[in-house]
């Protein structure tokens, strides 16, 4: 089971969070109060390379992002995938995949708060999430990752809320058809990661303000949501 801890933000939060060996490290550069700057996430990453051998894999946040906005990052920050919400111009996968070797997780937004019927998207009735997998049908070709998150209306993801994990096996069987990984994020933290782990079959989990106390990452948080996860591994 993989685990991404995402919204991190200065220098010795990340080396503290990097020795803790989470498989991804997520840097925000979609508008949000983690979000930051191109040249503050090639400073963490070159001053993380610095500091300690075997770093985890970095992953870029981008919402509603056009071409240049990419290419400020993508041009000068070491990334190794790029994490995409509301994505409008269904050709950006290909253009991202011809000029950098990054991964491309692609983000399905959980819109409604109910649970859906065992075995049935019933999401899809939504016009946005309709939307949504009509572009990953268009552009599965250079998709490496689904991951689903809890819909902001502002921002996308980071919501801090739990979707209704009723829809995990739906698009599940989605993910399988189309060979990809399925991560989860939204809401989760040390305390419920082993109950949706119980209960769903994912590969990943994302997490941010579920480690977080008074909006800042709290070690303790971030130590003990990984071993809850690594704590599953062992029992299966």
């Amino acid at each position: 089971m993989k685990v991404k801890i995402c919204g991190l933000s200065d220098v010795r939060t990340l080396c503290d969070v990097a020795v803790l060996k989470p498989d991804h490290i997520g840097f925000v550069f979609a508008p949000s109060r983690r979000q930051i700057t191109p040249l503050e996430g090639e400073r963490l990453i070159r001053q993380l390379q610095a500091s300690v051998a075997d770093i985890p894999h970095t992953v870029g946040v981008f919402a509603k992002v056009d071409r240049d906005g990419l290419q400020q990052v993508l041009d000068h920050v070491p990334l190794q995938a790029v994490q995409l919400h509301h994505v409008e111009d269904t050709d950006i996968y290909q253009w991202i995949k011809e000029r950098w070797d990054v991964q491309i997780w692609s983000t399905i937004s959980i819109t409604e708060p109910r649970a859906a019927q065992k075995d049935q998207i019933s999401y899809t009735r939504n016009e946005q999430a309709e939307r949504q997998l009509s572009t990953l049908d268009r552009c599965s070709n250079y998709v490496d990752l689904l991951l689903l998150d809890t819909h902001d209306p502002v921002h996308g993801g980071g919501s801090g809320i739990t979707f209704a994990w009723d829809v995990i096996p739906a698009y599940a069987k989605v993910a399988h058809q189309m060979h990809l990984p399925l991560y989860a994020a939204g809401g989760l933290d040390p305390n419920n990661v082993g109950s949706l782990l119980s209960q769903y079959s994912i590969q990943g989990v994302d997490v941010s303000s579920g480690v977080e106390s008074n909006g800042i990452k709290d070690i303790t948080k971030v130590a003990s949501f990984i071993e809850r996860v690594r704590s599953y591994d062992k029992l299966n």
